[in-house]
């Protein structure tokens, strides 16, 4: 299946390695906070916040330490892992809209980054009283499977989830296994990495590459031990596709306490809040693209948004369907806040 990027939408974009967010402030600059909350201050219940967004890979790609080619990759060079270490990356928790009361993030869930871009779930804290629940969706934005190989002229070579490759029929055959250590020693210096999933011949899974030693490699499992002199089969290499199209997002809450997370107009996670009622912003600044609030300076950066913003709106209704992922449109009527990234209509 092929995919095909027609255009590029505007945006603010926050390049990787910035230390950048938007600051909605909840006072004047003297100071001064209105007699009677307004706008999204000034709600208190049912919400809905949706939001176009264009998230980077946050991983980089580790099979080749020197990693600087793209922007919408965080390199593993001298001065990406000065930025976030490396050891840090799958911690990250991009923040995409934050107040005290309200914290919007994607997650990234993956463990390790050979041939393995980041993945990322939506993350929705919400505190009403003294009670702060989350709500975490299953991974919604995913890398995609690439291959070098050419599968269609070769499709004897591969292991297939359906018809769609999974693995590709690797150069190291198997000498011998130890299913008590969870080693299997292969014919040569294995080329494979860490986190890598690996299949036998049979198109049975292996389990997951923990270490490696020359020819050597430990699984976390052996969970169907491949045939000696038969072939490993490699998990296929994934691409950041996602970062050239924009993801919609929206999250929306119900008084009765009901939290519900969509992924382009599908709801992903429900889930129900602690102490339910009607839930109001703190009486403070709101932040898109970070938390500078987070803590330490290594929390904070954890927290730093990677990526592109289009479009964002907070009505105050609950939502469950959605006319449009390509563009946020907000009944005015119940508008408590639009902000428009890309410029659609200015000439030049």
């Amino acid at each position: 299946m092929q995919t095909i990027y027609s255009k590029d939408k505007k945006s603010l974009q926050f390049p990787v390695m910035c230390n950048g967010y938007v600051k909605l402030q909840h006072k004047d600059d003297a100071g001064n906070v209105p007699l009677q909350e307004v706008g999204m201050w000034g709600n208190s219940g049912d919400f809905t916040i949706e939001m176009l967004v264009t998230p980077y890979d946050v991983n980089g790609n580790s099979a080749t330490g020197t990693y600087t080619a793209s922007i919408k990759s965080l390199s593993r060079h001298t001065k990406g892992a000065a930025y976030l270490p490396t050891a840090n990356r799958h911690d990250v928790e991009m923040v995409l809209f934050h107040n005290t009361n309200l914290t919007i993030s994607l997650v990234n869930t993956t463990t390790h980054a050979w041939y393995q871009p980041a993945e990322y779930a939506v993350k929705v804290s919400m505190t009403i009283g003294s009670t702060t629940t989350s709500v975490t969706s299953d991974t919604v934005i995913s890398a995609t499977r690439v291959d070098d190989n050419h599968f269609n002229s070769q499709s004897s070579s591969y292991v297939y989830d359906g018809h769609t490759p999974v693995a590709h029929k690797g150069a190291l055959t198997v000498d011998s296994v130890n299913t008590s250590t969870k080693v299997i020693n292969l014919s040569g210096t294995s080329q494979n990495g860490e986190g890598q999933v690996i299949y036998t011949n049979e198109g049975l899974l292996i389990g997951t590459i923990t270490a490696i030693s020359g020819q050597d490699i430990t699984l976390d499992n052996i969970a169907n031990s491949p045939a000696v002199d038969s072939h490993i089969y490699d998990e296929l290499p994934k691409d950041s596709a996602y970062v050239e199209v924009p993801h919609h997002i929206a999250v929306s809450y119900r008084s009765s306490g009901k939290i519900s997370i969509f992924y382009n107009s599908n709801m992903v996670k429900e889930g129900v809040h602690g102490a339910a009622g009607n839930f109001s912003l703190d009486a403070s600044d709101v932040y898109l693209g970070q938390n500078p609030d987070a803590g330490s300076f290594q929390t904070v950066r954890k927290s730093q948004f990677m990526g592109e913003y289009h479009e964002i709106s907070m009505v105050s209704k609950y939502k469950s369907s959605f006319r449009s992922i390509n563009s946020l449109m907000p009944n005015y009527r119940d508008l408590l806040l639009y902000l428009d990234f890309e410029e659609a209509n200015l000439d030049g």
